[in-house]
């Protein structure tokens, strides 16, 4: 958040962000499963094109699927480097003080 352009940052919100995209990335995967265990018996039943259509569309699922985990886990990565960095340079501010 800005204020009167200062940048003011809390650890605890970054903290909690990248617990937020873990969760978010969880549920995600959760929930995709869930729906293709539901799915399962219906495709199971498909033969010819349309099988091969829904493993076509299945496949591309999956890499949107892939994809968006690469990301949601960068997301955190960099929000988890970031609550590091704010920190050491938080306790380096204070060091100087002491």
């Amino acid at each position: 958040m800005t204020y009167g352009g200062e940048l003011l940052v809390h650890a605890e919100t970054l903290s909690s962000a990248s617990q937020n995209v873990a969760a978010a990335h969880n549920e995600l995967n959760s929930k995709l499963h869930d729906l293709r265990t539901l799915l399962q018996p219906l495709t199971q039943t498909w033969s010819g094109q349309a099988a091969a259509d829904y493993q076509e569309r299945q496949r591309q699922w999956d890499q949107a699927q892939a994809d968006l985990n690469e990301v949601l886990q960068q997301i955190g990565k960099v929000l988890e480097v970031a609550q590091q960095q704010y920190g050491d340079a938080e306790r380096a501010n204070i060091d100087v003080w002491a």
